[in-house]
C-alpha cells in the first residue's frame, strides 16, 4: 500500500483523463474509472414505537443525563413495515441487538417461523416476505398466543396483547407459510444514558436540544412544558390540562415523529391508561374493568409522570435496528417515561 508523503511528490500521480494515442495513430482521452454504484432503498417504510420506563433513583434526581447510565425497561416495541404502493414483494432481514441489556420477550418466535434466532441480547427475523395482506390470516397467530401461558425470565408477558396493536396500514411479513403484520420484542437495558435529567417534581434540565415537549401528569391533572435549552434547571409548567388532553397531545406528538395515526392509536390503547388515566379509543387492551373502575386505580396507584419523545439518534444505544436490504424510510419512536416524586 503506497503512503503519501509530505512536501514532495515521489508517488506515482493519480489517474487522470490524459490524451493517449488509438489504433488510428491519432489522439483520445482515457475515460475516469466509472464511480461505484450505490446500493438501492428498499420500498419500504419501517415504523416503530415502544416506551422507555426510568423508575425513579432517589428523592431528588430521577432521570440522569449523558455519562450517568440508569436501568430502564424497554416495553413493547413494535415494528410496522409499509411497502411503498405498487412495490413487488421483496424479502428483507430484520435484525435488532441491546448491546447494553437483554432481550425478555420475542414475537413471532422460532415457533411461528423457523427462521427467527433469538439470543440474550439480539433477535433476527430472517427471510420475510413483505407484500399486501389480502387473504392472508394476520391475526391468526396473534390471536392464538392469547391462551399461551408466560415463560419470560421476568414472568411478565406482553406478547398476549399484541392483537390489540394490529393496523389497518401495515403491510404484511410472511415467512413459512406464517403471516403477521408486526414484529415485537420486550427488553431491559443497564448501562444507556437519556438527554433529560429531572431534579424534582417541578424542574428538569436537559443536556440535548431539540427535544419533544414534556408532558407531565399527576392526579388527574397535567401540563406540557417546552423542551428546555440545555443549562440551569428550568420549571415544568403549571398543571392545566386533563388527562384526555395531554393524551390526544401525545397523540399529535407521536405523528409528528413518523408514526401514522393508526400506529399512534395502537400505542394510545397501550399506555394512555397509565399515563394518564383514560382509556384511548373506549377500548382497553388488558384490563377487564371498567373506564371509570380503571381511571379511579390508575389515579390512585400510579406515581407522578414526566413523558417525553427520546431523540431518535438516541434509540440506537437501547436497541440497535438492522434491517437488510435498507429500507427507504426508518422512523424510530420512543416514549420516555419516568417516575416523579409524589
Amino acid at each position: 500500500m503506497a503512503i503519501a508523503g509530505c512536501g514532495h511528490s515521489s508517488e506515482s500521480p493519480p489517474p487522470s483523463s490524459a490524451p493517449s494515442a488509438n489504433a488510428n495513430g491519432g489522439v483520445s482521452e482515457t475515460p475516469p474509472p466509472p464511480e461505484p454504484a450505490s446500493a438501492a432503498l428498499a420500498p419500504i417504510e419501517v415504523h416503530e414505537w415502544g416506551l422507555v420506563d426510568i423508575p425513579r433513583m432517589g428523592p431528588a434526581e430521577i432521570g440522569t443525563g449523558p455519562g450517568r447510565p440508569v436501568p430502564m425497561s424497554v416495553r413493547k416495541p413494535v415494528l410496522y413495515v409499509h411497502a411503498d404502493p405498487g412495490a413487488p414483494p421483496i424479502t428483507i432481514d430484520v435484525r435488532v441487538d441491546m448491546p447494553h441489556g437483554e432481550v425478555l420477550e420475542v414475537w413471532p418466535t422460532s415457533s411461528e417461523w423457523p427462521s427467527t434466532h433469538v439470543e440474550p441480547t439480539s433477535i433476527l427475523w430472517r427471510g420475510l416476505t413483505v407484500s399486501g395482506c389480502e387473504g392472508a390470516p394476520t391475526r391468526g397467530p396473534l390471536a392464538a398466543r392469547e391462551a399461551t401461558g408466560c415463560a419470560t425470565a421476568d414472568g411478565y408477558c406482553e406478547v398476549n396483547d399484541l392483537p390489540g396493536y394490529v393496523t389497518s396500514d401495515a403491510s404484511c411479513l410472511v415467512a413459512n407459510g406464517t403471516s403477521a403484520s408486526l414484529l415485537f420484542y420486550r427488553g431491559r437495558a443497564t448501562t444507556v444514558a437519556v438527554p433529560l435529567q429531572i431534579v424534582s417534581a417541578e424542574s428538569v434540565m436537559s443536556h440535548t436540544t431539540g427535544g419533544s415537549p414534556i408532558l407531565r401528569f399527576r392526579s388527574g391533572h397535567g401540563s406540557e412544558t417546552p423542551w428546555p435549552i440545555p443549562g440551569p434547571p428550568a420549571t415544568l409548567a403549571p398543571d392545566t390540562l386533563d388527562g384526555d388532553a395531554l393524551a390526544h397531545r401525545l397523540h399529535v406528538l407521536l405523528m409528528e415523529a413518523g408514526l401514522t395515526s393508526p400506529e399512534a392509536d395502537a400505542f394510545l390503547r397501550a399506555w394512555s391508561e397509565s399515563m394518564f388515566g383514560v382509556p384511548w379509543g373506549g377500548d382497553a387492551v388488558r384490563d377487564a374493568p371498567s373506564p371509570s373502575a380503571r381511571r379511579g386505580r390508575a389515579l390512585a396507584a400510579d406515581p407522578p409522570v414526566a413523558i417525553y419523545i427520546l431523540p431518535e439518534t438516541l434509540v440506537a444505544p437501547i436497541a440497535e435496528l438492522t434491517i437488510t436490504p435498507t429500507p427507504r424510510v426508518v422512523r424510530r419512536v420512543m416514549v420516555v417515561r419516568v417516575e416523579l416524586p409524589g
